[in-house]
């Protein structure tokens, strides 16, 4: 049998312990599946990670046990589980995004007079985690601090769909994907979404939603967008709204990875 790769050798671990090794060796197993690999099956896991097929499965059924993977039954191939989108949501919650976020979200607040909104990938969804509605109008459209946004029906969603191969693979079974191919290739030229009274059960008859994506180097971590009615919201994506909101999302990407 050919000698395993050094990610996840059966050598002896510097520190000594077998417990250890193994987590070295399931953790090298996951990073199988980044960057955007939507699934793969025991022979393929073997091959890539220099254990042998016997190895891997013991491996994959630990891991499944545990929520870090997912198995199809149809395919016979596995995926990164739900467990592992907790530890990601963990893991953003960690960064300092919201308060990084903050500051910028009230600037745009003070020149657009709109609800503006801050939002992470969820599991199947955009959450909402942070939103700034003191604006000086008698009344105002906002969304509560939670809530969450569908992927297909706002600008947030949209943009998650756009620019991150992870959550389009994860929706890749859906009809409503292929039907958005043109909508979707526009808003990762324009790197903006403008969606007008989206649908859904908790939309908001006569708003409109517009965002923009906020990266961590190539990758999609977060989106600023901004809520109000229809009448008063920006209509293309070169406007003086949408450049503004592309400024304060560039300043937090920038923010981030300083």
């Amino acid at each position: 049998m050919s000698r395993p790769k050094a990610a996840l050798s059966d050598e002896v671990s510097p520190l000594g312990s077998t417990s250890i090794q193994s987590v070295e060796r399931a953790v090298a197993l996951l990073r199988l599946f980044l960057p955007n690999v939507g699934s793969l099956g025991p022979t393929d896991i073997a091959q890539l990670s220099g254990m042998s097929v016997s190895t891997a499965h013991r491996y994959c059924a630990a891991l499944r046990k545990a929520g870090l993977l997912r198995y199809d039954p149809g395919t016979g191939r596995y995926g990164l589980g739900g467990g592992c989108i907790e530890l990601g949501l963990a893991a953003a919650e960690s960064l300092p995004v919201v308060e990084l976020a903050r500051p910028l979200m009230s600037d745009v607040v003070n020149q657009v007079n709109l609800t503006v909104v801050l939002g992470t990938w969820d599991e199947d969804s955009v959450r909402v985690v942070a939103v700034n509605d003191h604006t000086s109008t008698t009344a105002r459209i906002t969304v509560r601090a939670g809530a969450q946004l569908g992927v297909f029906e706002t600008a947030q969603g949209l943009l998650f769909l756009a620019f991150s191969p992870r959550v389009r693979q994860r929706f890749s079974h859906r009809p409503e994907l292929a039907k958005l191919a043109d909508k979707l290739a526009a808003v990762e030229r324009d790197r903006c979404a403008i969606v007008e009274s989206f649908a859904g059960p908790a939309s908001i008859p006569g708003a409109t939603g517009a965002a923009v994506p906020v990266f961590i180097g190539d990758h999609i971590a977060a989106t600023i967008g901004i809520i109000g009615s229809t009448q008063s919201m920006p209509k293309s994506a070169d406007s003086p709204v949408m450049e503004l909101l592309k400024e304060a999302a560039a300043q937090l990407s920038s923010q981030l990875l300083a």
